[in-house]
């Protein structure tokens, strides 16, 4: 379909209906991508021995890619109920 191809998310699912339940997945998804930046940052986790200084390291380069793609999966979840055209 042309309309398709002129907006560039329009197949991603919008998930979930409900405004409520929209709100609690974006929640959730920012409590996994702020996770990220707290252990490859923070130096606590790597202090109390519950990951390696290399597995840290590794970290931060991750947070590089999941918290963007977090925050486009946290715009991507629709709370609205009505469908678009």
């Amino acid at each position: 379909m042309k309309g398709d191809d002129e907006r560039p998310f329009s197949r991603l699912p919008k998930i979930p209906a409900n405004p409520a339940a929209a709100v609690a997945a974006r929640a959730a998804v920012a409590v996994f991508a702020l996770g990220f930046v707290d252990a490859g940052y923070s130096g606590d986790w790597s202090r109390i021995g519950a990951v390696s200084k290399e597995v840290e390291d590794w970290l931060k380069v991750a947070a590089f890619l999941v918290v963007p793609l977090c925050v486009l999966l946290a715009v991507s979840i629709s709370g609205s109920t009505e469908e678009e055209p």
